[in-house]
């Protein structure tokens, strides 16, 4: 083989290694952005379940049903971990509820006026981060 034809070999094969080192790094960063991509889908569906049992333990302390609550946290680690009530307080909620109930001369249908969640009625609230919900009644 001549020199020419030896360079000529060498020139296409290193040319071919460059194309090949290209396309590995071009598969490397596909590769890598379809895996967070799949992981920004686990974190989704666990931030969704997570203000999914946040709105469920709103819902449940604006009707006074401590009991729901305490079920779901005795049930769900998710709850467990993100609700806001420590589940002691929920306990000690639904003893002295049980130890004597009031009597509500305006129904059963509303909440017990005496504990301080309950007040959490349809209205604009300001959240500590600057943003403000409503709640529809």
């Amino acid at each position: 083989m001549s020199e020419k034809e030896l360079n000529k070999k060498a020139f296409e094969q290193a040319e071919k290694e460059l194309f090949d080192k290209r396309v590995k790094i071009a598969k490397d960063y596909i590769l890598q952005t379809l895996e967070k991509i799949e992981e920004k889908k686990k974190e989704k569906a666990r931030v969704e379940e997570e203000l999914r049992v946040l709105k469920l333990d709103l819902e449940d302390i604006r009707k006074g049903n401590f009991k729901s609550i305490e079920e779901r946290v005795e049930k769900s680690t998710i709850a467990q971990d993100i609700t806001v009530i420590p589940y002691i307080k929920i306990v000690e909620i639904i003893r002295e509820r049980e130890k004597f109930e009031p009597i509500r001369p305006w129904g059963p249908q509303y909440p017990d006026p005496n504990i301080v969640w309950c007040n959490a009625m349809a209205g604009t609230y300001n959240l500590s981060d600057g943003k403000s919900m409503y709640l529809s009644a």
